[in-house]
């Protein structure tokens, strides 16, 4: 069966349905199958929808059909914008790594040991700090530049509601400064990561500087692309990951799902108190990155203030909590 016969019998508008036409014919479906190590059933699940090959299948279903591939590739684009463009430039040490496709287990070793041994303390900003540096490597070999950024609930002062994210943890590549915690803001109702969470699932805006996108997510200093995936433990939400590149397009499926993997693995870094059920989360609309600039220094001077008022009343916090007061004042002063 050739490409003409195909679009002869009922023009599929899509690749799912156009492999559903392939495997029709018995003979081909039996090689395809053999060729990729799947069932027939899986075959069919990538038809219907009800599943989605991992990256390295759809590379191989291009290479074991390739008198269709320009035709494949047209409807794949559709589906998987910038797959197209991958496939002709993606570096070949890029291509290895989507065989994986998957956190590697060593490293989920040494995050489970680093958990052990961490003091309670630091455990959480130790080991954000290790999957930081883990998720640049795996999802920017390259170095074209990735921001990483770990946004947590903040419940506001009276402790009924959470109506931001505070980004608590920043990490990027050039042209990114290496720590970004310094130029941490709230994020709320307009952003990425608060669409995900409230959603509870994961989001992803391949051209942040689109017109024709109406998914909340604002373009930051260097951003053209962005996904977002909630930190989840059950059906309770702690916050989000938010990982941004500075090329457009650039998060196919394989890096899509590794940020959703390693949200979950986030989760692990958390206590059961910083989870919030979905009913208490209300999130509100928040000012962009440029208007909160204005008052990163007044976080700071409001933190130092928190500190020695508590020192005052002989019930001394950590610079943690005073930090965390900080910010619920902010939210406070940014949605009167």
């Amino acid at each position: 069966m050739n490409d003409d016969d195909i679009s002869h019998t009922s023009s599929p508008q899509t690749w799912r349905q156009w492999l559903g036409k392939i495997l029709e014919n018995i003979q081909e479906r039996g090689r395809i199958a053999k060729a990729l190590n799947v069932t027939n059933t899986t075959l069919y699940r990538w038809v219907n929808g009800t599943s989605n090959p991992r990256t390295h299948y759809l590379y191989r279903l291009l290479e074991i059909l390739p008198d269709k591939r320009e035709k494949l590739l047209t409807l794949l684009e559709k589906e998987f914008p910038g797959v197209t463009k991958a496939v002709q430039e993606i570096p070949a040490s890029s291509l290895a790594l989507m065989e994986e496709e998957r956190i590697p287990s060593e490293f989920y070793d040494a995050v489970m040991r680093a958990r052990a041994l961490t003091p309670k303390t630091l455990r959480f900003s130790s080991l954000c700090r290790l999957i930081e540096q883990q998720i640049m490597r795996q999802l920017d070999p390259e170095r074209v530049g990735l921001s990483v950024i770990i946004a947590l609930c903040l419940p506001s002062l009276d402790g009924q509601l959470v109506r931001s994210l505070r980004e608590v943890m920043g990490q990027g590549s050039p042209p990114w400064a290496y720590d970004l915690d310094a130029q941490a803001v709230l994020l709320g109702a307009e952003s990425l990561a608060g669409y995900a969470l409230s959603k509870g699932r994961l989001v992803v805006k391949q051209d942040l500087e689109s017109l024709n996108d109406f998914m909340p997510g604002y373009s930051g200093p260097l951003e053209k692309s962005a996904v977002a995936a909630p930190i989840m433990l059950a059906d309770e939400f702690a916050g989000s990951l938010l990982v941004a590149s500075t090329q457009t397009n650039y998060f196919l499926p394989f890096r899509c799902r590794l940020v959703e993997n390693y949200a979950d693995l986030l989760a692990v870094t958390l206590n059961q108190e910083d989870f919030y059920p979905r009913g208490s989360i209300q999130l509100a609309f928040l000012p962009p990155y440029v208007e909160q600039q204005k008052y990163f220094s007044w976080v700071s001077r409001k933190r130092m203030e928190i500190m020695s008022d508590a020192l005052m009343k002989r019930a001394p916090i950590t610079i943690v909590e005073a930090d965390k007061r900080a910010w619920q004042k902010l939210e406070e002063l940014l949605l009167s």
